[in-house]
C-alpha cells in the first residue's frame, strides 16, 4: 500500500466489502488484507484509529 489517499471508486469497494463481511459476522481473519497495512487508519467522527 502506497500511503496515498485512495479514490472515490477504491474507496467504495473497500467499504462494500467491509460491509459485506461484517454482514456474514466473519472473524477477524477475513479483514487483515483491509487493516495489516503499515499506514492503515481509520477516522469516524472525529475519532482515528491507526494500525
Amino acid at each position: 500500500m502506497s500511503g496515498n489517499p485512495v479514490t472515490e471508486e477504491e474507496a467504495r469497494t473497500i467499504i462494500r466489502e467491509w460491509g459485506r463481511l461484517h454482514d456474514l459476522q466473519a472473524g477477524l481473519s477475513a479483514f487483515l488484507p483491509f487493516i495489516a497495512h503499515d499506514g492503515f487508519f481509520m477516522e469516524f467522527n472525529g475519532k482515528r484509529w491507526e494500525g
